[in-house]
């Protein structure tokens, strides 16, 4: 890092730090350079890196806004993100506006998640995700945790030989905006899940449904994925927004006319239509 790279972040800087200074142009260059000399090195590193993930530009192909997500390259899930999920028994289709989030924002997840990971893997081996999900508007078509996609292989499950593959990965759900509830006990709970698989074609099966309706959402939820049969260096916390079709394709939107977090941010701040969400991605990239 040299010198020019901190003259050109410096108001990012201070902004990340919460510092406010009332004369921001004219004098205060003398002010800013103090507080960049006072505070410690390995600090300063650490915002700038931020500000560098921020300013990263989206990729915007055709359906899907992602960035730093591997989806498969084949069917049966061909272009799906491998990311944890919830969807109906039945996939949905796009939009998943998916976000693979640097691990330079680690201390920012919720304390509860980082004391389950604390003494099991290193915190470098974590990898965090931002989903924007949506819910179909039908009552009998319930939600479901689908954290399979996070751990099949990259080619897929194709299943014409009967392959299949069973996961019992320790989950749970932890944050959430608002009252869930679940026929899985693992909301505020990290517990071993069963009855999960991947084979013929497709994910199975019919477990772990999320019992929200059209009344609580758009609401927001980590959830994290780790031990899967036995495996505890692969791990997943993923923030998931839950929200309704139309907002699903407004974020989309939105993601692809503001192609960084930098252009992003600002825009979902002062749009009413998330204030019930925005306070999470703010609190996750600050």
């Amino acid at each position: 890092m040299n010198s020019t790279d901190l003259n050109l972040n410096k108001y990012y800087y201070v902004f990340q730090k919460n510092i406010y200074l009332k004369k921001i142009n004219g004098g205060s260059e003398e002010k800013l350079t103090d507080l960049m000399t006072k505070l410690n090195f390995n600090e300063n590193e650490e915002i700038l890196k931020k500000v560098e993930f921020k300013k990263k530009q989206f990729n915007n192909n055709g359906n899907y806004v992602d960035l730093d997500i591997q989806r498969f390259q084949s069917a049966p899930f061909q272009n799906k993100p491998q990311v944890p999920l919830f969807h109906p028994y039945h996939t949905l289709t796009e939009p998943f506006t998916v976000f693979k989030i640097d691990n330079i924002f680690y201390d920012n997840l919720p304390e509860s998640i980082r004391n389950l990971i604390s003494g099991n893997i290193e915190r470098h081996q974590v990898d965090i995700f931002f989903v924007v999900n949506y819910k179909l508007p039908y009552e009998d078509d319930q939600m479901l945790f689908r954290p399979q996609y996070y751990y099949i292989p990259h080619e897929g499950v194709r299943g014409n030989k009967g392959e299949s593959i069973t996961f019992t990965p320790y989950a749970g759900i932890y944050g959430n905006s608002k009252q869930i509830t679940s026929k899985t006990d693992f909301i505020g709970k990290f517990t071993q899940i069963d009855g999960l698989s991947a084979h013929d074609n497709k994910i199975s099966s019919n477990t772990h449904p999320m019992n929200w309706n059209d009344d609580n959402i758009p609401l927001y939820l980590y959830s994290i994925v780790n031990g899967a049969n036995g495996d505890w260096s692969k791990c997943a916390v993923t923030l998931h927004w839950i929200v309704d079709f139309v907002q699903a394709r407004d974020f989309r939107e939105k993601a692809r006319d503001n192609d960084t977090f930098e252009k992003l941010i600002p825009i979902l701040r002062y749009d009413p239509n998330y204030n019930d969400l925005f306070i999470s991605i703010e609190t996750l990239l600050n």
